[in-house]
């Protein structure tokens, strides 16, 4: 990665959901990115919404998740997405187990290296609705399964997913305006 992108963030602990989800999959991982990695991931809340081209990912059928590479403080590692998955959190996966590795705490703060060219342009209502239900809300917000259910759904609709950066955001905006008038009706 001679001309690499610095992502910065702070690492916390997530709900080891990834734990079970990878170790299941760990074959079709290794197919996909030519490595064996191990089971989990390290959360990192990037200080600012980024959104991965999708078409540049090696991709996992079940569960449908989205690998692209990286460096973490110099270590190779891959940027792990769900579909779903709101702009400014991204799991990294590696061949050794990274906090232990590295010696990191949640609260540390971790710089990732990507190709430029990984990243696409975070659609105008997508960053919109990332401001509106994530700016200023910490990481209490993410822990709240209630709060991030719901910021989720509307990121989702608003273009501030992972799934949803590849849609326009007038064509957005016109698919939540019909919702809202289907309802209205």
């Amino acid at each position: 990665m001679a001309d690499t992108h610095a992502l910065r963030g702070r690492v916390f602990a997530g709900s080891n959901v990834s734990d079970a989800t990878i170790a299941g999959c760990s074959d079709a991982i290794e197919r996909a990115i030519g490595e064996r990695v191990v089971p989990g991931t390290l959360n990192v809340w990037l200080d600012r919404p980024i959104a991965l081209d999708n078409r540049r990912a090696a991709t996992i059928a079940k569960p449908r998740l989205a690998l692209w590479p990286a460096r973490l403080n110099g270590q190779p590692v891959w940027i792990q997405r769900y579909d779903r998955t709101v702009l400014h959190v991204v799991e990294l996966l590696a061949d050794r187990h990274l906090r232990r590795a590295l010696a990191l705490n949640d609260g540390d703060t971790v710089e990732i290296a990507l190709d430029p060219d990984l990243l696409v342009p975070v659609p105008w209502l997508g960053r919109a609705a990332w401001a509106a239900f994530w700016l200023g809300r910490g990481r209490r917000a993410f822990v709240s399964r209630r709060y991030m259910l719901f910021a989720r759904r509307w990121c989702r609709r608003l273009g501030a997913t992972q799934d949803s950066v590849d849609t326009g955001s007038a064509r957005l905006l016109t698919g939540l305006l019909r919702e809202v008038a289907g309802r209205a009706g």
